[in-house]
């Protein structure tokens, strides 16, 4: 059972187009706090966490930017249409990243 607000989202680098493998989390809500350690989201998971509203998701005790320089990198799951040729989503799809 997830927490209050808590949604699946997925990494978009549609609008971005950044040569990174995906998102940085961050330990704080500051774009220079990053987690260098732990992997990135990489583009095309879903993360699953609390949007506080502020341009920040709050995943497993760390937050992810939802924009940045303008552009959306984080889009509620449920909001995308599946990819061609997409079978069901499977249980644990990088969940606790």
């Amino acid at each position: 059972e997830g927490l209050p607000g808590e949604r699946a989202y997925v990494c978009d680098n549609s609008e971005l187009q950044a040569g990174e493998p995906g998102i940085t989390f961050r330990f704080t809500k500051a774009l220079h706090d990053k987690d260098v350690i732990s992997p990135v989201a990489p583009w095309g998971s879903v993360v699953v966490g609390v949007d506080h509203g502020d341009g920040w998701l709050e995943a497993g005790g760390r937050f992810l930017p939802t924009e940045y320089h303008g552009m959306r990198v984080l889009r509620p799951a449920d909001e995308l249409p599946p990819p061609p040729g997409a079978g069901p989503a499977r249980a644990g799809d990088i969940r606790d990243v």
